[in-house]
């Protein structure tokens, strides 16, 4: 689907891009942290009423250049429990607000290859072997959109794409494709 938007970008104007990207991730991620910080506070205080735990931790994923980066996640299902909120939370995709965090620290990219949790070797090593991890992993990204279902991607072929083809135009329409999606999904 999306692999026939752009020719790949030419190294000079890709990392130009890739600098501004960074500039508009954090100023994106900032911005709805700030609007979304009162729900998330409210949030946050509901589940850990609800469970009596804490409902956040830091889960090893596989950064740019290959270093380990620790993001905030809501702790697993298992320790969430099945009350209401914690329902809430799972059904609304809304455990990927607290990655906006490691999205304004730098560590990932609104868009950009698929998150790749260290523990997982297999994947660590497809991810080193394609190239892609030179590039900060994404909220969404080609997986998400194409392969939706596939988790933890099975095939390297999307992320090494992004690589060589990231662009302002193929990240716009990921976002696009992406936000398609969870709308459809909250309905």
């Amino acid at each position: 689907m999306f692999h026939r938007c752009l020719p790949p970008a030419r190294f000079c104007t890709r990392r130009a891009y890739l600098l501004c990207k960074r500039g508009a991730d954090f100023l994106v991620s900032f911005a709805v942290l700030l609007v979304s910080c009162p729900t998330l506070l409210l949030l946050l205080g509901l589940l850990y009423a609800e469970t009596g735990n804490c409902p956040v931790c830091l889960r090893p994923y596989l950064g740019a250049g290959g270093r380990v980066i620790f993001c905030p996640c809501f702790v697993s299902h298992r320790l969430l429990g099945t009350g209401p909120v914690s329902t809430f939370v799972r059904r609304h995709g809304l455990w990927r607000i607290l990655w906006l965090f490691s999205v304004a620290a730098g560590d990932m990219s609104l868009v950009g290859p698929c998150p790749v949790s260290a523990r997982n070797a297999a994947a660590v090593r497809r991810r080193l072997e394609c190239k892609s991890a030179a590039l900060r992993p994404g909220l969404t990204g080609l997986w998400a959109t194409e392969k939706a279902g596939d988790f933890p991607p099975g095939e390297a072929h999307t992320d090494r794409f992004y690589y060589f083809g990231c662009s302002l135009w193929l990240d716009v329409k990921l976002l696009l494709a992406a936000l398609r999606r969870r709308l459809s999904y909250s309905r």
